[in-house]
C-alpha cells in the first residue's frame, strides 16, 4: 500500500487534566533533512529527548516545530518553604543592631517574609506531569501523522495525473513518427541534390550520408527512455517507504530526455511536444519538493 507522505502539514492535540490544561501544536515544511524544534516555556528535561525520537520514529524528513502550551489551574496545590534558619539570624541581627545603634521600631513579620529567601512558594513542577505531557503529545502526532499522508495522497494524484498527459502526448507523436522520418528524409535528399546542381551524385553514398543524419535527429530512444522513466515513477508512487528523494532523482532524469528530445526537435510538432513535456516535468518537480 502506498504510503506517500507531505511535508507540510499541522497536528493539534489538547486535553485537561486536573492539575491544568496541555496543548500540542506540530507544524512542518518542507526540508531535505529531518529536524525539530520544541517551542515552549516549560523545562521537558529528559522527556524532550523521547519526544524527539518517537518523531524520528514517524517522520523521515521534514522540518518540525513542536509547541508546547500549558496552563496551570489556579486552585493547583502550591507549598511553601519557610526558612527558619535566616528568620533567627534576621531577628538576632535585628535585635544586636537596635541595641548598638539605638534605632527605634521594631523588626515586623512582614518584613521578614518579604526578605529574599526567606518565603518561597514551589510552583506546579511539570515533571510529575510527563505522563500526560506525553500522551496528548502522542494524540497530536497521530492527527499530524494523517495530514501528512491526506496532503501526499493529494500530490500522488497531482503526478500522476501529470503522467498520464506525458503518455498521452508521447502516444500521439510516435504514430507520426514513421511519417515524420520519411518527411524528413525526402526533404534532405531534395535539398542536398538542390545545392549539387549538376554535379554527378553517387545515390548510394548519399542515402547512406542522409541515413546517418536522420540517425542523429532520430528521437525515438529519448521516447522510450521517457517512457521508462514515467514507468519508473509510478511504480516509485506505490512503494511503502518514503520515496521523496527517488522521485526527486527521476524528475532530475526525466528532464534531461526531455532537453535532448528539444534539440533533436527538427518540426513544429516535435517541438510543442517537448515544451509541453518540459511544463509537465516541472509541475511534478515542483510537488515531489513536498514529498518525504
Amino acid at each position: 500500500m502506498s504510503m506517500i507522505e507531505g511535508m507540510t502539514a499541522y497536528g493539534r492535540a489538547q486535553k485537561r487534566f486536573d492539575w491544568g490544561d496541555i496543548l500540542w501544536e506540530l507544524r512542518s515544511v518542507n526540508y531535505r533533512y529531518f529536524d525539530v524544534v520544541f517551542r515552549t516555556d516549560q523545562n521537558l528535561g529528559v522527556l524532550e529527548s523521547t519526544l524527539r525520537q518517537k518523531l524520528a520514529d514517524n517522520i523521515s524528513r521534514g522540518r518540525v516545530d513542536a509547541l508546547l502550551s500549558v496552563s496551570i489551574n489556579e486552585n493547583c496545590d502550591k507549598s511553601f518553604r519557610l526558612d527558619v534558619p535566616l528568620v533567627k539570624q534576621l531577628t538576632k541581627a535585628a535585635c544586636q543592631l537596635t541595641a548598638e545603634v539605638d534605632l527605634d521600631g521594631k523588626l515586623k513579620l512582614k518584613d521578614l517574609l518579604m526578605w529574599p529567601g526567606v518565603l518561597e512558594i514551589n510552583s506546579f513542577d511539570l515533571s510529575t506531569a510527563y505522563a500526560d505531557v506525553e500522551k496528548v503529545f502522542e494524540e497530536a502526532l497521530v492527527d499530524f501523522k494523517g495530514h501528512r499522508l491526506r496532503e501526499g495522497s493529494k500530490l500522488k494524484e497531482i503526478i500522476e495525473e501529470r503522467l498520464g498527459l506525458m503518455l498521452e502526448k508521447l502516444s500521439s507523436v510516435k504514430l507520426d513518427h514513421d511519417q515524420i522520418k520519411q518527411t524528413q528524409f525526402s526533404r534532405l535528399k531534395r535539398r542536398l541534390a538542390e545545392l549539387l546542381g549538376e554535379v554527378a551524385i553517387d545515390y548510394n553514398r548519399l542515402n547512406q550520408e542522409v541515413v546517418f543524419l536522420l540517425q542523429k535527429m532520430d528521437i525515438e530512444e529519448e521516447i522510450d527512455r521517457i517512457n521508462l522513466h514515467v514507468d519508473e515513477v509510478k511504480h516509485t508512487l506505490l512503494q511503502p517507504d518514503p520515496v521523496g528523494r527517488r522521485l526527486d532523482f527521476l524528475m532530475q532524469e526525466l528532464n534531461r530526455e526531455v532537453n535532448t528530445l528539444a534539440a533533436k526537435s527538427q518540426t513544429h510538432e516535435l517541438s510543442q511536444l517537448s515544451i509541453d513535456l518540459k511544463v509537465f516535468v516541472e509541475q511534478m518537480r515542483e510537488q515531489v519538493q513536498n514529498i518525504a
